[in-house]
């Protein structure tokens, strides 16, 4: 049988005594299938990854010249195509677990190592790390391939827009501008529904880190956005003090307006439109959005949040099927997720988490209507 290809291995440790523990438990190479070259410094293991190429690191979190908090993160940023192993000692169990969620392959624990162990890890790791990098690039095609296929589609739609409101120059029969008007829906609701799937699939690749961002300016903005929407509507929205999360605010943006503008475009025919928003009632930091609007059916609930589905929608209310679906998928990219509560003719409330711990909030209330805000 043949045996496993060498690994080339760099060991980032600043305490002799632990690179020893470690040099002796591995063994010589011709016995684990690893070769081990050490660097005492996280610069000095930046330093020689410039110039020589290994196949994984075993790094210690906690190095003189960076601190523990940020010790993965910045090799991380230097070397982001390289496997690597947290090492930590044992009363850094959980933090290193917690290094592993944010972009380790494996860790180890300094007191407990063995050669079986060690080469288990960094093979692990090795294998881990080329199946990420591979389906790194497969949905960087994908995006790519989304982005050529939505200009293709995209740039003839607008063309054929463009060429329809030609043809309404001159006077139309009644048959003729209604086929017109139908065909300029149909051409408003495919751009729609590729913009949408567009947002779809760029939810988890945000070349930015998530911070902190206070949900009452989002909401602020979004309303501004539907106010004459809600004017129209004769809307009355009632507000309380939201909570701050730790979120991307363009993609908050979007799930945002997709509540908001569902309960516009579902509001009922029989009264004016009052919408509630309000911190989440979980545990979670998060948001409620109750409307008065025209409620959903039970058999719906299950599948509301799919691609694609709309249930029974009026007929005279169109969309795309993909705006809750993206509100999930946004969710349950910040460790929360999106519920329903719905009684028919009677209104919804959709309650958005984002996986933080709740916070207290103050109990200020207050409402707007047609831009006017008074006390409540």
């Amino acid at each position: 049988m043949q045996s496993p290809p060498l690994l080339r291995v760099l060991v980032v440790e600043d305490a002799d005594d632990h690179y020893e523990l470690l040099r002796r438990r591995v063994g010589t190479s011709d016995v684990s299938g690893i070769e081990l070259h050490r660097e005492t410094t996280l610069a000095g293991g930046l330093r020689y990854l410039t110039t020589e190429s290994v196949d994984a690191v075993l790094l210690d979190l906690g190095l003189p010249d960076s601190e523990v908090g940020e010790t993965l993160e910045r090799f991380k940023r230097a070397c982001p195509t390289v496997a690597l192993v947290a090492l930590t000692s044992l009363d850094d169990l959980n933090f290193a677990a917690a290094s592993v969620a944010g972009g380790a392959q494996d860790f180890l624990v300094k007191s407990q190592l063995s050669r079986d162990g060690v080469v288990r890890s960094l093979r692990y790791a090795v294998e881990r790390k080329q199946t990420t990098l591979a389906l790194e690039r497969s949905n960087q095609e994908l995006r790519n391939f989304a982005h050529t296929v939505a200009h293709e589609v995209r740039h003839p739609a607008a063309a054929a827009l463009m060429a329809l409101s030609a043809v309404r120059l001159e006077p139309l029969s009644d048959q003729s501008e209604e086929v017109v008007a139908l065909a300029e829906e149909s051409l408003r609701t495919l751009s729609d529904l590729v913009r949408e799937l567009l947002d779809f699939a760029e939810i988890e690749h945000s070349s930015s880190p998530p911070e902190a961002i206070d949900l009452n300016l989002i909401i602020d903005r979004v309303l501004d956005r539907f106010r004459p929407d809600l004017d129209r509507a004769r809307a009355r929205v009632e507000r309380e003090p939201l909570p701050t999360v730790t979120a991307h605010a363009a993609q908050l943006s979007l799930l945002f307006q997709n509540l908001i503008g569902n309960a516009i475009k579902y509001r009922s025919p029989e009264r004016d439109l009052v919408l509630k928003i309000g911190p989440a009632a979980s545990d979670r930091r998060g948001v409620r959005v109750t409307d008065n609007g025209r409620g959903i059916e039970g058999r719906h609930l299950p599948k509301l949040f799919d691609v694609f589905y709309r249930g029974d929608p009026p007929a005279e209310v169109t969309g795309t099927g993909v705006g809750l679906a993206l509100c999930r998928r946004i969710a349950q990219r910040y460790g929360g997720d999106i519920t329903i509560q719905s009684i028919p003719q009677q209104g919804s409330t959709f309650e958005a988490t984002f996986g933080e711990p709740a916070e207290a909030n103050g109990s200020t209330e207050y409402a707007q209507r047609s831009g006017n805000t008074s006390s409540s």
